[in-house]
């Protein structure tokens, strides 16, 4: 399962975060665009390719986050609210009408 990604926030440098600590802020980084839900490897591998074929978009096996079970096929990730929502609509308009953001929450 080397190809199955998990949902992760992104890796930071020291510099950011020296920056979020003395700024309070967090990183925004934190939006997936996920294009479809499969419930087995097998066929989350296979939607993957179709997605990757059909409307040429680069896709990414991930495990479900939390109690979820599952795999999601991520089209965009590690996005921040606007990059997050133009690929949404992106995606969309190629026909991938049922594509969803998913956030992850801070710990």
């Amino acid at each position: 399962e080397r190809d199955v990604k998990r949902f992760t926030l992104p890796r930071t440098t020291a510099w950011e975060q020296v920056w979020r600590g003395a700024s309070g802020r967090e990183d925004d980084r934190v939006r997936f665009v996920i294009a479809a839900n499969a419930q087995g490897l097998s066929e989350a591998r296979f939607v993957r390719n179709q997605i990757g074929t059909i409307f040429r978009l680069n896709a990414a096996v991930y495990r479900a986050y939390g109690p979820e079970t599952g795999y999601r096929i991520v089209v965009g990730a590690n996005l921040t609210r606007g990059e997050a929502v133009s690929m949404l609509n992106d995606v969309r308009r190629r026909g991938l009408n049922g594509a969803y953001l998913f956030e992850l929450i801070h710990a």
